[in-house]
């Protein structure tokens, strides 16, 4: 085990030390990190393979060519902030900011590449976008089989959830761009393998998430990892809500501001009744999905 600590700096005298534990008086109780020196090798070969600047890539004029956009524009736009230009569309139906993310992975010689936005920032489009201009093999792939469906539906034609994709890794040729959709829940074991694999042959990965939501039910952290070290191009403006209030809500709930509760609250998104009654409505809610046909799953946590 490794303690994940900074050495203590100046050093305390014992009236500042507790008696318990022998650690300053200025430290919660219970807040030491460790890990296991394993898996900080692990981390470590996952960042130098993630690193390597020997993929494949197209120049910046056919990059640009292939998109329908400016090269110099889109160059000029990784220097912005994502939140200052996302109103801004190019000839090809892209904001701007999705624009640059594509140049920006088609073009880099780093074996991986970070995507990241907030959830309806459209990531699963611009992987689509990258695997229609790429011009040679494509590999998709996302943990959920729900998630390989939609890169499927958005035009990623060979793609298979993970561990599959895994199970037949000696068939993704050198110059593949391999495409990661929901990047947060692949789990560190998983996308070290697939980053290994990219690094060795030649091909180029795309991790596309968002850090802030759920991780890998194994063990996670790998996407967040990549993103500190490597940086990333972020996607700013969610479009899949079709009410604009949702969209500044969603925003500052993915933040952590509990008062965007408040909207939803006020939207009636939230609904709530003492416990029989709330039976009552779970209960007709499901028959009536279930005579026009849907397919209804009904939840309760008690």
């Amino acid at each position: 085990m490794v303690c994940l600590e900074a050495p203590e700096w100046p050093p305390l005298p014992a009236s500042l030390r507790r008696e318990l534990d022998g650690r300053s008086v200025y430290t919660r109780p219970g807040t030491a990190r460790y890990a296991t020196a394993a898996q900080l090798s692990a981390e470590e070969r996952l960042v130098a393979h993630a690193q390597a600047r020997r993929a494949p890539r197209l120049p910046g004029e056919l990059a640009a060519r292939r998109l329908g956009v400016d090269a110099e524009l889109v160059e000029a736009q990784l220097r912005e902030r994502a939140q200052d230009t996302h109103q801004q569309t190019t000839r090809s139906g892209l904001r701007l900011d999705q624009a640059a993310a594509v140049w920006h992975v088609l073009t880099s010689a780093r074996t991986v590449e970070v995507v990241t936005g907030p959830a309806g920032t459209g990531k699963t489009r611009v992987l689509a976008t990258a695997a229609r201009a790429w011009g040679g093999p494509v590999f998709g792939t996302a943990t959920s089989q729900n998630a390989t469906n939609e890169l499927r539906n958005a035009g990623v034609r060979v793609a298979a959830n993970t561990t599959r994709l895994l199970a037949d890794l000696a068939t993704i040729p050198p110059g593949s761009l391999i495409e990661v959709d929901e990047g947060s829940m692949v789990s560190l074991a998983h996308l070290a393998a697939l980053v290994e694999h990219a690094a060795r042959n030649g091909c180029k990965l795309v991790l596309a998430g968002d850090q802030e939501q759920l991780a890998a039910v194994e063990g996670g952290g790998a996407m967040m990892l990549l993103a500190d070290r490597l940086g990333y191009v972020q996607l700013a403006e969610p479009v899949r809500f079709a009410a604009a209030w949702e969209r500044e809500a969603s925003l500052r709930l993915r933040r952590g501001d509990a008062t965007a509760l408040d909207d939803y609250d006020q939207h009636g998104r939230i609904r709530g009744a003492p416990p029989e009654q709330a039976l009552d409505q779970a209960v007709h809610a499901y028959v009536a999905s279930y005579l026009a046909g849907r397919d209804v799953l009904l939840m309760a946590a008690d």
